[in-house]
């Protein structure tokens, strides 16, 4: 992840990214209940210029490269989602099962699938759409939001 220290904006909660195809930077809004440990990662980290997330060695210190914060490696990704899952006991996830969930988990709040498409980074709602997991009810309560006027007979 290229991800820098620089891109995060704890003010406003928001961080730059470029991910994806055609590593487009895009704004993501964090939710108000991740900020705290984002807050506690940075003490941790320290607020020296490079990656905003680092590897960290078994002894705790930050790994450094050439005298500079190690970048956290996709493989490490991979790595703490076994750990993870060992850790609950369920198989592992993968780190993309994180972003499914995640997409899955705001359209079964009700975001709208525009808003989801935006978040994810998605140029078509098609591809948002394959991660919709809700079922034919939901569909039925949105019709029953609808009021189509008609006199009695």
């Amino acid at each position: 992840m290229a991800i820098d220290l620089a891109d995060l904006d704890l003010v406003n909660g928001e961080l730059q990214v470029r991910l994806g195809k055609g590593r487009k930077p895009r704004q993501l809004t964090l939710p108000p209940s991740a900020l705290p440990a984002v807050q506690d990662w940075i003490q941790v980290r320290g607020s020296e210029p490079g990656p905003l997330f680092c590897a960290v060695l078994k002894s705790g210190r930050l790994q450094r490269e050439t005298g500079q914060l190690a970048r956290l490696r996709p493989a490490a990704g991979l790595r703490i989602c076994r750990q993870r899952g060992l850790q609950a006991q369920i198989p592992a996830p993968a780190p993309h099962d994180l972003r499914r969930t995640w997409i899955g988990d705001l359209l079964d709040l009700g975001v709208d699938l525009a808003t989801v498409q935006k978040m994810a980074g998605h140029a078509s709602a098609s591809t948002t759409g394959r991660y919709d997991r809700r079922d034919r009810g939901v569909e039925r309560r949105a019709a029953a939001l609808l009021h189509l006027p008609y006199p009695a007979l």
